[in-house]
């Protein structure tokens, strides 16, 4: 018990360093002069990408209208709608999600398009679907540079409240909501 502790610690600390690496050579410069639409990519489109894209949507009235906002998803199977402690959250924003059904990413939707994710592990599978667009791909995540109380992984990546209570979905959409607010900002 003791061993897997250790080996769970050590796996942990490995996966800090790389992030604080990365937070220090990463790039979080997003520019999205040349597309007129921005996706925002998760594996499921359930929880987190259809989140953003209501909020940023209702947001963007505030900013610009010459950007069309969607969400997809790059692993998905059937059109899901989004789980109940998602619904009730997103309400606290002013979003309604109760509509929202899951659509799988497509080559279509790419065109003149930037791609937004919340997990770098969503970087490395779009890019094997669709080597072209890797220069148009962004990590939201790198945009909220004042997190403090976690991890350098938590810190460039927005963890899938998927399966888990109102407080995950309630942390969840407001890093995505403050980021958010801060690319439509960058936009201005």
């Amino acid at each position: 018990m003791k061993i897997k502790n250790v080996k769970s610690g050590i796996k942990l600390l490995f996966r800090d360093v790389y992030w604080n690496i990365y937070r220090k050579f990463g790039s979080i410069d997003i520019k999205f002069s040349h597309n007129k639409r921005i996706i925002f990519v998760c594996k499921g489109n359930v929880c987190r990408s259809p989140f953003a894209e209501y909020y940023a949507r209702k947001s963007l009235k505030e900013y610009a209208s010459n950007i069309e906002i969607l969400s997809a998803g790059y692993s998905v199977t059937e059109a899901n709608p989004t789980p109940d402690e998602g619904l009730q959250v997103a309400k606290q924003y002013g979003v309604n999600l109760e509509a929202h059904r899951s659509r799988q990413l497509t080559n279509g939707m790419l065109h003149e398009s930037s791609v937004v994710v919340f997990e770098a592990k969503h970087i490395k599978a779009i890019e094997q679907m669709f080597p072209e667009i890797k220069d148009r791909i962004y990590l939201l995540p790198c945009l909220q540079n004042n997190v403090v109380n976690c991890s350098s992984y938590d810190l460039f990546n927005i963890s899938d409240p998927y399966g888990k209570n109102t407080d995950a979905f309630v942390d969840c959409y407001k890093r995505i909501s403050w980021c958010i607010d801060i690319l439509f900002t960058k936009l201005n």
